[in-house]
């Protein structure tokens, strides 16, 4: 019976329920003893629980009481529906949300310093017409600030700038004006351009309909973006996840893998081969064996006579015994090694400018930088410092500017040196800096030349040493302020000639040609002002120097600009004193200090137009007029000529002028304008409209459009920049050829310019032929070609594999348009086109390759990329170590994002931290700060880096084939058994005792210091030949390894034959003396010894000394090795053996090494030895560069003489008397004289003392004479 249980006094507390009347109805009934039907009654709800609930509210009703409750105030009611009306948002408040929750089409709002979550078109931001501000480093590296602005419509119904209030406000402000737009955006399909976008956005403005508003890349925000100089900035997202461009570019890196590498891999397939070799060999006599004696060994019941199967099971026994022949240490060694060579490389103290240290992007080319034969090197910010300079310009055809530039002090001084060396006469050279300039004598277009007396190298020295820029003095009006004759200096403008200014205040035609070349400069741009708050002063942000430095000469010459689009403002303003002192009062122009103009269109800038223009509207005289700049080429071609005299005569003028620039490297662009009625201009902006709405081809449309009005225009004149050469240009080019590398220099500039900057740069010099690849037309082309190709004197250098000292070529971009056609055209093209393409380009190479340099003009990206390509595919020059077909190693060096393909499609990719950005560094796989540092990067990193590498992987070859080769030889001693000499751990244990020895030499090991590795460029020649790693260096690899272990092997089995042990003591005593013999090894490859050497050395035998004494007692893991090494030195041949052993296997390699040395040496050798004995840091009395094709150079090559590469290193080498094609080599003796010096005791000079070449006069394979095509 269940118990009765009260309800607590709590529970039944309170007033007694009223009485309920019972209704007539139906008995209640109760079953006695019978559980199952009353809890079926209470389950049903039937009857009552017995709990008794006196709370007002439960769980379930709560709420509604209390609602019920609350509203039966009728004032509760009216505050209700207040409460509702104030809590409506109408001001389109922002919430927060995840950045995975965005979806296309949301508005979203990014505050200042905040990363953009997707990809988003600007519609409002918190500054004037829409501008803000974003740093792209995230995607492009740079750091620089880059402009946008929101799309014009959108940005101006926006009224809150009326308001005063913080940023919050404005913001709620904004973005409920936004919420009220209605309409959609058309755009392009993601892709992975990030500097292009197509689109429109079709606005609906009540009954008025959609509006078409055109959408570029200035009014979109890319994800990975940083906000800056901007409260917020409100737009719509139209690219998510995957299909912004940031992860449209994130794309895996070209996998690129060393030569050397591929070298190891082949050499792997060899060791594969003999290791199936080694085991086929061994199951075979482990038949043979079981064969002849399985009736004499009745103790082994498992041999059988006949077994197909006992031979798979043999074959696969000794797979497994020999499996260390392939030394699995070999890539783990490797990876540490290159990992530590490149943190050397990030460290050299010698490779710094301006706090930027090179970078090791990658490990895994570190050995490929001493085999390069070819540099690929951009001009712009690579040779140069693309720190602009205006130096000069032609207005009208009159040349304003002083001076030349430092490219054409150089080439002028060359020019003037050799003139000196055969008469002795007087040279003039276009410079301030040897001459007082009279200031009088600056007149209209004073760009004269000044004689200069050339008398004595000195002269010359002071004549093309980098002059600063020249202020000169200017006539004061009286009581004139000395600083008003500068207000046209500027620290980067390098403009010398007060003339123009005079003419300009002149007024006449001149000075109103003057008057639209400065407005030109002043608003045909993409420069955008910024102006600080505290100063006022005004800064200018560029996108490219050039252009900069355009807006700074403008501005130094009083033309001002100071508002950015829609509304450029060109400040002028006058300083009397500028004017000539002798020119009358009514001679000075007043001139306005301000005017506007209006720019309502901007024909953009790209590689295929070569130019830019606007259409600006004067304010003052309401006319539309279009200001172009661009390429020499391009504009030409579209300008006025021949409509009368005076056009014609400019036209001449500049295009003499142009080529004048050019010969002093300076950079320049044509400026021309014209005059648009309105019809012209609005049949234009008409056809400029639809283009710009256009989804499809928007840029061809745009292209077209501009060519109807840039056409017929007046040449206004030119403008000269210059951009100065990098400190240690020419001596690092030149050490690279000396090195027996190929540098061709791909530009975009003009022929004269790039020629130039050869001279300058020492790429090529005036004893050269220059071969010329410049045709237009594809059959004319071809015909330019066959002429050179079948030049006997090519000919029969290509025959014979050589190169030509005095022979250059010159290619220009139009010729290469035929010979790298694009990839739809060359879809188009039939069958024999094609096939007279792939032609040329192999005519164009074999013509190349023969040539001792390479400059290509007017190139765009993707043909630099095309060119590397080409000598990539096309195989190198065959040579007696290297047959043709291999690919010869390529590296590109750049600093801008036109050289991204050029560095990737390389070999080894070099990037330059310039002021481009850092594309190039993010896509290279190598990174510097100056393009001196290459040589240092190449000839002493790279060259170190092969030859360690090379050591690391012979030697790891090396002591794993003679771990098995002794396994090998010993199973013809235990019956083929297959039983291993050795206990499995010690076993185990090679290739870590032995590991860190090779790895301080892949680290540290130097064969010569590293200045004479520097002084002697030539050294580098044996790894382009690869002459420490190659089949036949293998090879004879495997043959001392064999030789080593079977000495090893048999002098301790024989040592041991008297004595009767166990089998583990012979095998740890022969694996102590292999071991040992390995030992010596690395001390003898070892050529510099440190600190790091001895210890990983000492480490490592006492490593194995440690694990010999603690092994065996771990009788856990194996009894076989207990007590051994206790045995084992108690022999009293063990002591003996661990000496002789090890001893007699190197007499092998010491005797080898000494005879080489003494009969053969190498360039290595003797700056070695000569080092060595002599402890100073010069190296060589007469030193004089190898030959290229000799891999072991006498050292009657080797130390030939040394001034003259000295002399040739310097910028005032003199003309020597010799004939044009001949080089002329004079033997002296290596050393000094013996009766002032005791180094004539060394004994590789007494060995070659007697087969000195004799001074003789020799023509060098190098120099030919091709006659012009």
């Amino acid at each position: 019976m269940e118990r009765n249980v009260r309800d607590s006094p709590a529970a039944v507390a309170g007033p007694p329920a009223p009485s309920t009347p019972v209704a007539a109805a139906e008995p209640r009934v109760a079953f006695l003893n019978d559980k199952d039907a009353n809890q079926q009654l209470i389950t049903s709800k039937q009857y009552a629980r017995n709990v008794m609930v006196t709370s007002k509210y439960t769980a379930v009703s709560f709420v509604p009481k209390c609602i019920f409750e609350f509203f039966r105030v009728v004032a509760n009611v009216y505050f209700l529906l207040i409460s509702v009306l104030q809590i409506i948002n109408t001001g389109g408040q922002t919430e927060l949300i995840a950045w995975e929750d965005l979806q296309v089409g949301q508005l979203v709002c990014v505050e200042n310093h905040d990363e953009l979550p997707a990809d988003v078109v600007i519609l409002a931001t918190s500054e004037e017409e829409g501008r803000c501000f974003i740093e792209t480093s995230n995607l492009d590296g740079e750091t620089n600030l880059k402009r946008r602005v929101a799309v014009k419509p959108t940005a101006q119904i926006v009224g809150w700038r009326e308001l005063h209030g913080d940023p919050l406000s404005q913001e709620t402000v904004c973005a409920s004006a936004v919420r009220r737009l209605r309409g959609s955006i058309e755009h392009e399909q993601p892709n992975n351009q990030l500097y292009t976008f197509t689109g429109r956005l079709l606005l609906r403005e009540g009954d008025r309909g959609e509006t078409a508003v055109p959408l570029g890349p200035e009014n979109l925000l890319l994800r990975g973006c940083s906000l800056r100089s901007c409260a917020f900035v409100i737009g719509l997202v139209i690219f998510t996840g995957s299909e912004t461009k940031l992860l449209q570019n994130a794309r895996a890196a070209p996998s690129k893998q060393s030569k050397l590498y591929r070298t190891a891999n082949r050499c792997m397939l060899l060791i594969f081969t003999t290791m199936f070799g080694l085991c086929l060999a061994s199951a075979i006599a482990a038949a043979v064996w079981s064969k002849h004696n399985a009736n004499h060994v009745w103790y082994l019941p498992f041999i059988k006579k006949n077994g197909a199967g006992d031979f798979i099971v043999n074959f696969f026994t000794f797979l497994i015994l020999y499996n260390n022949l392939v030394p699995i240490s070999l890539y783990v060694s490797l990876d540490i090694i290159k990992v530590l060579q490149a943190n050397r490389i990030t460290s050299d103290s010698k490779m710094v400018y301006e706090g930027n240290h090179a970078i090791a992007r990658t490990s895994e080319l570190n050995e490929e930088l001493g085999q390069v034969e070819y540099v690929f090197s951009d001009k712009t910010g690579t040779l140069t410092c693309n720190v602009m300079e205006f130096r000069k310009c032609s207005i009208g055809g009159i040349s304003y500017g002083f001076g030349t530039t430092e490219i054409g002090r150089a080439v002028a001084a060359l020019a003037s040196v050799k003139a000196h060396a055969s008469t002795s006469a007087t040279r003039e050279i276009t410079s301030p800096a040897k001459a007082k300039i009279n200031p009088l004598s600056f007149g209209e277009g004073s760009g004269s030349t000044v004689r200069l007396d050339i008398n004595s190298t000195d002269d010359i020295r002071e004549v093309i040493s980098p002059a600063g820029p020249v202020i000169p003095p200017t006539q004061l009006e009286e009581g004139g302020d000395p600083k008003d004759a500068q207000v046209h200096f500027d620290p980067n403008i390098h403009f010398d000639d007060p003339g123009l200014l005079r003419t300009l205040y002149a007024g006449g035609k001149q000075g109103e040609l003057i008057h639209e070349f400065l407005t030109l400069l002043s608003i045909c741009h993409t420069v955008i002002p910024e102006t600080d708050s505290k100063t006022g002063a005004i800064a200018y942000r560029a996108s490219s120097p050039d252009e900069e430095a355009l807006v700074k000469a403008a501005k130094c010459l009083g033309y001002n600009f100071v508002a950015p689009a829609p509304l450029m403002k060109v400040e002028i303003s006058c300083k009397p004193s500028l004017l000539p002192s002798n020119a009358s009062k009514s001679q000075q122009q007043p001139m306005p200090t301000t005017k506007c103009y209006t720019i309502v269109n901007v024909n953009e800038f790209n590689s295929t137009r070569k130019r830019m223009s606007v259409v600006a509207v004067n304010d003052e005289t309401r006319e539309y007029v279009l200001y172009c700049k661009g390429a020499d080429n391009m504009m030409l071609e579209r300008a006025t000529t021949g409509q009368n005299d005076s056009d014609a005569a400019v036209h001449a003028k500049l295009v003499g002028q142009l080529k004048n620039y050019a010969r002093e490297g300076l950079r320049t662009l044509v400026l021309g304008r014209r005059v648009l009625s309105a019809q012209e201009y609005n049949e234009y902006n008409e056809a400029y409209m639809e283009a710009s709405t256009s989804l499809e081809d928007r840029e061809a449309k745009l292209d077209a459009c501009a060519e109807q009005i840039e056409k017929n225009m007046q040449l206004l004149g030119v403008t000269a920049i210059e951009d100065k050469l990098q400190d240690g240009v020419p001596s690092s080019i030149f050490d690279l050829a000396q090195a027996g590398i190929k540098v061709w220099v791909l530009t975009g500039d003009r022929e004269e310019t790039a020629i130039n900057i050869g001279h300058a740069c020492r790429l090529i010099n005036d004893r050269m032929q220059l071969l010329y690849v410049n045709a237009e037309e594809i059959n004319a082309l071809s015909a330019q070609l066959d002429a050179l190709y079948e030049t006997p004197e090519v000919l029969r250098l290509i025959r014979g594999n050589q190169v030509a000292d005095n022979l250059a070529m010159v290619c220009d971009g139009k010729a290469l348009v035929h010979i790298f056609p694009s990839r739809d055209t060359r879809m188009k093209m039939p069958a024999d086109a094609i096939e007279q393409v792939q032609l040329l380009s192999r005519k164009l190479l074999d013509v190349a390759r023969v040539c001792k340099a390479l400059i290509a003009c007017r190139v765009s990206p993707s043909q630099k990329a095309e060119i590397v390509q080409l000598v990539r595919k096309g195989g190198r020059q065959g040579n007696e170590n290297n047959g043709k077909g291999q690919q010869p190693i390529t590296l590109a060096i750049g600093d801008g994002a036109n050289d991204v393909s050029m560095i990737q499609t390389a070999h080894v990719g070099v990037g330059i931290c310039g002021k481009e950005g850092v594309q190039a560094v993010n896509a290279s796989d190598y990174a510097v700060a100056q393009f001196r540092f290459l040589s240092r990067l190449v000839l002493l990193h790279g060259r170190c880096n092969y030859k360690r590498v090379c050591k690391v992987i012979r030697y790891s070859f090396y002591k794993n084939i003679a771990l098995v080769i002794s396994l090998f030889a010993f199973n013809f001693f235990n019956g083929q058994s297959g039983a291993p000499l050795f206990e499995s751990f010690v076993m185990a244990g090679w290739n870590f005792f032995l590991a860190l020895p090779i790895i301080a030499i892949g680290i540290f090991d130097q064969d010569i210091p590293e200045d004479v590795i520097l002084k002697f460029p030539q050294l580098y020649q044996r790894g382009q030949c690869d002459s420490d790693l190659n089949m036949r260096v293998f090879a004879r690899t495997i043959l001392n390894s064999v030789g080593h272990a079977l000495i090893c092997f048999f002098g301790c089995y024989a040592g041991t034959l008297l004595v009767s042990q166990g089998l583990y003591v012979l095998g740890t005593l022969f694996y102590t003396t292999l071991l040992g013999t390995m030992q010596l090894k690395v001390v003898l490859l070892s050529l510099n010894w440190n600190k790091y050497h001895f210890a990983v050395l000492g480490f490592s035998i006492g490593l194995f000394i440690f694990f010999l004494l603690v092994y065996p007692h771990f009788t856990f893991l194996s009894y076989d090795m207990y007590g051994v090494p206790a045995h084992m030195i108690r022999m009293q041949h063990y002591w003996t053996l661990l000496l002789l052993c090890p001893v007699a296997a190197m007499v092998i390699d010491f005797t080898a090494t000494a005879v080489q040395q003494q009969f053969r040496p190498s360039a290595e050798d003797i700056l070695r030895e000569r080092f060595r004995f002599t402890k100073s840091k010069r190296v060589g009395d007469s030193v004089a560069p190898m030959s290229p094709d000799s891999s072991s150079p006498s050292i009657g090559q080797l130390f030939l003489a040394e001034q003259s590469v000295d002399e040739d290193r310097s910028d005032n080498k003199e003309s020597k008397e010799s004939k044009p094609n001949t080089f002329v080599v004079t033997a002296q003796p290596p050393f000094p004289n013996r009766r002032t010096s005791s180094t004539n005791n060394l004994p590789l000079y007494d060995a070659f003392k007697g087969s000195l070449p004799q001074p003789e006069a020799r023509t060098s394979r190098s120099n030919s004479k091709v006659k012009p095509a």
